[in-house]
């Protein structure tokens, strides 16, 4: 439980990937491991604004498989939680 008294807004963002390969899932997956523990880290929005951020409290990372293509290969798709802090 993380307990955060402040005066300014605080913003919240929702990342979702659809049609991951199985190897951008693993580093994507590697990125918000480093996040796990509620370390904080920077995240530049596609406006090039840069906010410090760590996984929403109800914003765990959840991927599932979405489709087989082709040559059997799977494809993921997930969506995180993002809080600025």
């Amino acid at each position: 439980v993380r307990e955060n008294i402040t005066n300014s807004v605080k913003l919240r963002f929702t990342l979702t990937w659809v049609a991951l390969t199985a190897t951008e899932r693993t580093t994507l997956a590697t990125a918000l491991a480093t996040m796990a523990d509620g370390t904080s880290v920077s995240y530049t929005s596609p406006r090039n604004v840069t906010y410090t951020v760590v996984i929403a409290e109800d914003g765990e990372p959840d991927f599932k498989v979405l489709a087989v293509k082709a040559g059997a290969e799977f494809r993921y798709g997930g969506t995180v939680v993002l809080e600025e802090v």
